[in-house]
């Protein structure tokens, strides 16, 4: 009994945080090394103060891989990514360190220059052991819904520190605001002291917000347009922007493999995508388009740059990720996107410079990548397949019912343990309460009843899971709650994932080309601390930016130390650095 409680209390552990050494920070499955600042010291090549922008926006496109940008670059204007292609700074190997490359922990990331493990923003969803329940990145049930949304949300789950809150502490007449599709993609980047988050309802196809926050009506009349917004985009056909010849070499989308990619609002598989409904124009491109309007009405409304005191935007453009985990990244329609969204960028950053011309610092970079869909791989002659360790549906009643990985697995714990599972063994007597993103959360009820070592089956799950082929790795919290000052690159990134209170029991990681299966086997997702997923652009532009190409490996950690710097703030504690790219101004 005496190791039955210590096995729930490390699970219970509030607050507790995986432990490694300073200088490991952190990696993918190759080598990936990130060297950790002290606070406050920068890599610049000056001491010397950067010059500051009168407002930063920071563009992140969820699910935006770095072999994107040189794929289709001979496409692109010349103002949009090649604006700082060819004037700013370029980061070609920046890397996202954690292990759970999720859309929620990217976003936090970014804004906070701390990884997963620090800000607690582990997964978009995670297993609350406390309320026995699912637990929401942004999900908050006591603030009220604002503009007609049926949901609540706030950053009261993020933990630590973020770049606009160390900016208002310092300067409190600045505005700090994140708009966005996704509500997580507004909220988690802007930290907890943000004026205001604007994001995309599903339920009212509006722009909305919650009681956490000040809400500008004049912000939300924006919403009268996106009828029309909707309407004039009836359809989404190629754009011809890249010549079919060409398409043909830089994306693989034979029409016998579309069968595998996700028909979501009845969009289809294949070019031309009928736009029946406003929840089918937020899986195209056309929301970007809509998402960076809004962002410049933000600008204008708010008159963000226009005095004194520096502001900061996220903006979230979302709907690449949408069209991503549907189609794949080979296909025509991550192409076109691409090269649609560039264009956008283009008009949003043309206007952006004819209003605040000299004032403003602009940073794109993505949450996380994304693997191919299982099936176009194998074509291509890679190893790949789909691996589904989901757990039982609401109507599933007994074991016998279990997808056959679970069904597996439970049956051999109980076998490794000493006990049977026979097929009609009600669901509730089950060896794993949950599974979520990639994390295995034990029923310690269960392990209870039974007199178990939960310690014992702990390792016996882990050694069970091993053994597929298409794990690289399986981690118990009790391994991540012990210091470790030479963990390899894989255990590096688990451990930047990991947060005592809120992550699972165990954490397992899918070797390249393995996809945990989004869906009823279709389209592709990310999830993995592998190049496909961690892999992201990082450019910067503007005000105090200097021009060049660099190769060293950093994370999208580092941008929020490097705006902080600009700033004259300190943020990211020893978990990220300022990138060399400031242009110092004598003091």
């Amino acid at each position: 009994m005496k190791s039955i409680l210590i096995g729930c209390l490390i699970s219970l552990l509030a607050g507790c945080t995986s432990t490694v050494a300073p200088s490991a920070a952190v990696s993918s499955q190759e080598s990936i090394s990130l060297p950790a600042a002290p606070r406050g010291e920068a890599s610049s090549n000056t001491s010397s103060e950067p010059d500051r922008p009168d407002l930063a926006v920071v563009i992140v496109l969820d699910q935006f891989r770095s072999d994107y940008v040189t794929r289709f670059e001979p496409w692109f204007s010349t103002g949009g990514f090649n604006r700082f292609l060819k004037t700013g700074a370029n980061f070609t190997s920046a890397y996202h360190p954690h292990s759970i490359t999720a859309t929620s922990a990217g976003f936090a990331s970014i804004g906070s220059g701390l990884p997963p493990s620090v800000h607690g923003i582990i997964a978009n969803d995670w297993f609350d052991r406390f309320e026995d329940k699912s637990q929401y990145c942004v999900g908050d049930s006591g603030t009220r819904p604002i503009g007609g949304a049926s949901r609540t949300y706030s950053p009261v789950n993020l933990l630590g520190v973020s770049l606009g809150d160390r900016l208002l502490e310092i300067s409190p007449q600045s505005k700090v605001i994140g708009v966005a599709l996704k509500d997580r993609s507004a909220i988690a980047p802007a930290g907890k002291r943000a004026l205001a988050a604007y994001w995309w309802d599903d339920d009212t196809n509006r722009y909305v917000s919650s009681s956490y926050y000040r809400t500008n009506p004049a912000v939300m009349a924006f919403n009268a347009v996106i009828p029309e917004a909707v309407a004039t985009h009836p359809v989404w056909d190629l754009s011809g922007l890249i010549p079919g010849a060409m398409l043909e070499k830089v994306a693989f989308d034979p029409p016998e493999l579309r069968k595998y990619k996700t028909n979501s609002n009845q969009l289809g598989v294949e070019f031309p995508h009928p736009i029946k409904d406003a929840g089918a124009f937020k899986r195209t491109p056309f929301a970007a388009e809509l998402t960076l309007r809004f962002a410049l009405h933000v600008i204008d409304v708010e008159a963000l740059g226009e005095d004194d005191s520096p502001d900061l935007l996220y903006v979230g453009l979302n709907a690449s990720d949408y069209i991503g985990h549907d189609f794949g990244p080979d296909s025509y329609e991550v192409a076109d996107n691409a090269v649609r969204t560039d264009r956008y960028l283009e008009s949003f950053l043309n206007e952006l410079d004819r209003r605040l011309k000299g004032k403003v610092t602009v940073v794109i970079t993505s949450d996380h990548g994304i693997q191919r869909m299982p099936e176009v791989a194998t074509a291509l002659g890679e190893m790949s397949a789909r691996f589904d360790f989901r757990g039982p549906g609401a109507a599933t009643k007994t074991i016998g019912e279990l997808r056959p990985v679970r069904k597996y697995v439970e049956k051999e714990l109980g076998k490794r343990m000493g006990f049977e599972l026979p097929d009609d063994t009600p669901i509730a007597k089950r060896m794993i309460r949950e599974y979520v993103s990639a994390m295995i959360y034990l029923n310690w009820p269960r392990i209870r009843e039974l007199g178990l070592d939960g310690e014992r089956v702990k390792g016996e799950l882990k050694a069970i899971i091993q053994e597929f082929k298409e794990v690289s790795g399986v981690f118990t919290n009790t391994e991540l709650m012990r210091y470790n000052d030479a963990p390899g690159d894989l255990e590096r990134a688990v451990r930047l994932s990991f947060h005592g209170a809120r992550s699972g029991d165990l954490i397992f990681t899918l070797k390249p080309g393995f996809v945990a299966n989004p869906s009823a086997g279709t389209g592709t997702t990310h999830r993995e601390p592998i190049e496909a997923d961690q892999h992201v652009p990082l450019m910067l532009w503007g005000v105090g930016i200097e021009k060049g190409s660099y190769t060293q490996r950093v994370a999208p950690m580092d941008i929020a130390p490097t705006l902080g710097r600009m700033f004259g703030v300190n943020v990211g504690e020893r978990y990220s650095t300022p990138l060399p790219c400031l242009v110092a101004v004598p003091k």
